[in-house]
């Protein structure tokens, strides 16, 4: 660890634990471009905070009580993660993950995500690891993008309805499915980067460049949306309370029968939109700079300490 300079924050990314909230953060004075994350755990109004080195690009929370990994768990672009349920952090090295070394030859980390209670990540070159037991296991050795030379494909996100059906999406419109013992890739009906693949309510939604939603299984893909307007990339989406919600370009949206429309959140005239997610009850969007969460019935802002 180590400390960042004082002043505001801008916010990375962010997930609801039960009771809780995690957001991931970097200092907005930063002239020398030293690679650093702040991790906040927000418990109603009380803000905690811890430094990390290392620049975090994902973060989850399994919630398994009992369990020896329960908690947070962090991920860095370089093949750091961080499990962070105990008195102090625990920092772990994914050894093919990153760059800089011969070791680290697979690329950046992109997504942790927990599926059927499990802990999956995804990253550059089709790397996908699960963790068994205590240890970081690849399962896309078969698929990886071995090529000599790049621009090579890779996943920026991974999830799943349970540990043998498993979807993980990237590059070029790149889709695959593993069934717990072997990967096959989906045929697509697009060649834009995918940002997003989420398994929820029995269905595949995945959002991406372009504008691009698509909605369906390792069987076949609709497109349910692909127009530049209102949003030119859509880099999240969320399903709550019936209706898919999605973040944009600084423009927050709901698509409801086959139109995207903007969501007002009443506080502000725009804000900024890259991560949702739902958890008891309540959605949660984050941005660059702005925190805000819906019951339902308000939307409320939240402001990092430093931001006040």
């Amino acid at each position: 660890m180590s400390a960042t300079q004082s002043g505001r924050v801008f916010y990375r990314g962010g997930h609801a634990g039960p009771g809780v909230l995690g957001v991931l953060a970097g200092p907005v004075d930063n002239p020398d471009e030293t690679e650093s994350t702040i991790f906040y755990t927000v418990r109603g109004d009380e803000w905690s905070r811890q430094e990390f080195a290392f620049e975090l690009s994902s973060l989850t929370h399994l919630a398994q009580p009992g369990s020896a990994d329960a908690g947070w768990w962090l991920l860095g672009k370089r093949g750091e993660v961080v499990a962070c349920n105990g008195e102090a952090p625990r920092i772990e090295r994914i050894s093919t993950g990153g760059t800089g070394t011969p070791e680290k030859k697979f690329g950046y980390l992109s997504q942790i995500r927990v599926i059927d209670g499990a802990l999956f990540i995804c990253g550059y070159r089709r790397q996908v690891y699960r963790r068994d037991g205590a240890e970081w296991r690849l399962l896309s050795d078969s698929i990886l993008d071995r090529r000599a030379k790049g621009p090579w494909t890779g996943f920026t996100s991974i999830d799943g309805f349970a540990r043998n059906d498993v979807y993980a999406v990237g590059d070029d419109g790149e889709i695959w499915h593993f069934d717990g013992a072997a990967w096959k890739q989906c045929e697509s009906p697009t060649d834009q980067t995918l940002a997003e693949v989420r398994c929820v309510d029995g269905k595949v939604w995945i959002c991406g460049d372009g504008g691009l939603v698509l909605c369906g299984d390792k069987n076949g893909w609709h497109v349910v949306w692909d127009k530049k307007e209102p949003s030119e990339n859509w880099w999240s989406l969320e399903r709550f309370m019936g209706r898919l919600h999605l973040a944009g370009n600084e423009f927050l949206g709901v698509l409801e029968d086959g139109q995207v429309s903007e969501v007002d959140v009443g506080l502000k005239d725009s804000v900024t939109t890259m991560a949702l997610h739902a958890r008891d009850g309540v959605l949660w969007a984050f941005g660059e700079e702005d925190i805000l969460s819906w019951d339902g019935g308000s939307w409320r802002e939240w402001v990092a300490p430093e931001n006040r």
